[in-house]
């Protein structure tokens, strides 16, 4: 597994948006687990996680079978993980 655990140094905007995103997607309503109602077996499998004062949550996305709204999170995180100054925590 390959988990990293930084923090961010500036990218107020960037983090900013992304905060916006998620609120807007309505992320803690989603499902815990995508595909609902069948697994899928041999495929690459992406846990999205966000937490906030007092709050957290993680969904797990298996063969990018999610609603699009979860994709666009993860292609922000993703973006914005690359465009970010992170430092070791």
């Amino acid at each position: 597994m390959n988990t990293r655990v930084r923090h961010a140094d500036g990218g107020i905007g960037t983090f900013g948006r992304l905060s916006y995103l998620i609120h807007r997607a309505d992320f803690a309503s989603l499902e815990n687990r995508y595909p609902i109602g069948f697994e899928v077996i041999d495929a690459a499998t992406a846990t999205v996680s966000v937490s906030g004062p007092g709050t957290a949550k993680a969904v797990i996305v298996t063969a990018n079978m999610g609603p699009i709204d979860l994709w666009a999170i993860q292609q922000a995180i993703e973006s914005a993980a690359k465009s970010v100054n992170w430092k070791r925590k």
